[in-house]
């Protein structure tokens, strides 16, 4: 018997008017016009998306703030810290959260680890606080990098 499976198989809802065959590479593809019209409103429909989900995240997020009372404000104002125990609480605190998950560099000099990487997680959760916590850093002797 003759096989009577010819042309390309198809998975999916997919028109075979919208497929040209290579022979360069010996495959079915879709046609260069097809592809660009795909591609065209996959990103209508993503930019169109993202344009509705940050619209609704920022109403929602305003009219929350409003009913509860927050002030709001896009650049936080005012010391981070309003005394010096506060503050030597709060170098503790960051040091303590720090050697926690430490990740060590190894010094130019000695050949050893004993440089403490200030990963970016950190930084980005303490930025408010890391002018006073680099001083802290400095007067205990302690090594560190930014990573």
């Amino acid at each position: 018997m003759k096989n009577k499976n010819k042309g390309r198989k198809k998975k999916g809802n997919k028109n075979n008017q919208d497929y040209w065959f290579n022979p360069e590479t010996q495959q079915h593809e879709l046609k260069p016009r097809v592809r660009q019209q795909r591609s065209a409103e996959h990103q209508r429909a993503k930019s169109q998306k993202r344009e509705s989900d940050e619209g609704e995240a920022k109403q929602v997020n305003v009219e929350n703030a409003i009913r509860k009372g927050i002030p709001i404000r896009r650049i936080i104002t005012g010391p981070c810290c309003s005394s010096p125990d506060e503050v030597d609480m709060k170098n503790e605190g960051m040091l303590k959260e720090l050697m926690q998950r430490p990740k060590w560099a190894f010094s130019e000099f000695s050949a050893s680890p004993d440089v403490v990487v200030i990963e970016h997680w950190f930084r980005k959760k303490h930025k408010r606080h890391l002018a006073h916590f680099f001083e802290y850093l400095k007067l205990r002797g302690i090594r560190y990098t930014k990573g």
